[in-house]
């Protein structure tokens, strides 16, 4: 997963965002509007920018317990 996305999951979880569409959503819109603006956005295959359901939940279950 990049650094930026981590960091973005991060900040929604810090913000109290738990569900994962919630946070998906919030992710399609920070990589197609914030990272590749005047770009096309990377295809939805590439693990690195669109990070499956399992990735994510272990970074908020992280973040999480960091946060306590």
């Amino acid at each position: 997963m990049d650094s930026r996305i981590k960091a973005k999951v991060v900040e929604l979880v810090g913000a109290g965002v738990r569900r994962l569409p919630e946070i998906r959503r919030h992710l399609e819109h920070f990589v197609r509007g914030n990272l590749f603006t005047n770009q096309p956005a990377p295809d939805l295959t590439d693990a690195r920018f669109w990070p499956s359901s399992k990735t994510l939940l272990n970074c908020v279950y992280r973040t999480r317990v960091q946060l306590r």
